[in-house]
């Protein structure tokens, strides 16, 4: 998996592609969590990029948002798709994330 990141003021968009699960977890965990601690307001995801997602990849993204929510902050997940939509929607994750359609629609909901 590969991760892209841009910080945008009191924003950093990570943009993975390929597969969140179990064996790539880790990379994600090491380029979010300095951002916890940082003063950023929020943390979205680009999903648009991500193909699958297994229990372990969900159970760090609700990990992520806990730790965030600890400290006022959201995680935002945008540009869901496909299968990894699916997922999301089955799991009923939907109620505990905040989903955007597209980080477009997340910055202007955001402000």
């Amino acid at each position: 998996m590969k991760i892209a990141h841009k910080l945008l003021n009191d924003k950093v968009i990570f943009s993975p592609k390929g597969e969140i699960t179990i064996q790539t977890l880790e990379l994600l965990r090491e380029k979010m969590t300095p951002f916890i601690e940082k003063d950023i307001k929020y943390i979205l995801i680009d999903m648009g990029g991500v193909k699958y997602i297994d229990s372990a990849g969900l159970s760090l993204l609700i990990e992520e948002h806990k730790a965030l929510e600890k400290r006022g902050k959201s995680l935002v997940i945008t540009n869901l798709g496909g299968n990894v939509a699916k997922v999301i929607e089955i799991t009923k994750l939907t109620k505990l994330f905040r989903i955007y359609s597209s980080n477009e629609d997340a910055f202007s909901a955001l402000k």
